[in-house]
């Protein structure tokens, strides 16, 4: 009988054990299911992108678009940041876009190509953008039409308003 009692008695304890053990790993088991949120791409600096918005007129090339010479091409550039955005730099070719505050001879020669910004309902040629209102979440469409056969390089640069300034985001276009 002493056998018995004890036998009971050691799978009692071990029962108990378990029984602990369990309850322990179902307490923490709420922390271990709740997901942890990624940190996202663009937490230490602004993110973009840029699509080119396929014309009839223009051919999508990978990380080329070909459109003839005179024909408009509309690109799309999505920029995202925990901070509200300060800035947007655009050029062409690594120089800026002309705009009526800069000498000609320091920017993009605009016989080559016309690079606008689409604002509202007008078309803004400009090196250097600015929000209309505080956002972190910013699209912004631009409208190319080249004048002279050739391969240029549209580049995008977004800065926030801490300062921090995103990789810049480049589209070629081939004017044919």
């Amino acid at each position: 009988m002493n056998s018995h009692k004890s036998s009971s008695l050691v799978r009692l304890i071990t029962g108990l054990m378990l029984f602990s053990l369990a309850c322990g790993s179902l307490s923490n088991l709420g922390e271990a299911a709740t997901p942890s949120t990624p940190t996202p791409l663009w937490a230490d600096k602004p993110y973009s992108t840029i699509t080119p918005l396929i014309s009839s007129q223009s051919n999508d090339l990978g990380n080329k678009v070909a459109v003839g010479v005179g024909d408009e091409l509309i690109l799309q550039s999505h920029h995202l940041s925990l901070e509200p955005f300060q800035t947007l730099d655009i050029w062409v070719n690594d120089q800026p876009v002309p705009q009526a505050d800069q000498p000609v001879e320091a920017s993009f020669p605009p016989e080559l190509a016309q690079l606008e910004v689409i604002s509202g309902d007008e078309f803004v040629s400009a090196s250097k953008i600015t929000p209309l209102f505080p956002t972190s979440d910013w699209t912004v469409s631009l409208r190319w039409v080249g004048h002279t056969p050739g391969t240029y390089e549209l580049k995008l640069q977004a800065t926030d308003q801490a300062n921090h300034i995103g990789e810049p985001v480049i589209q070629r276009i081939e004017v044919r």
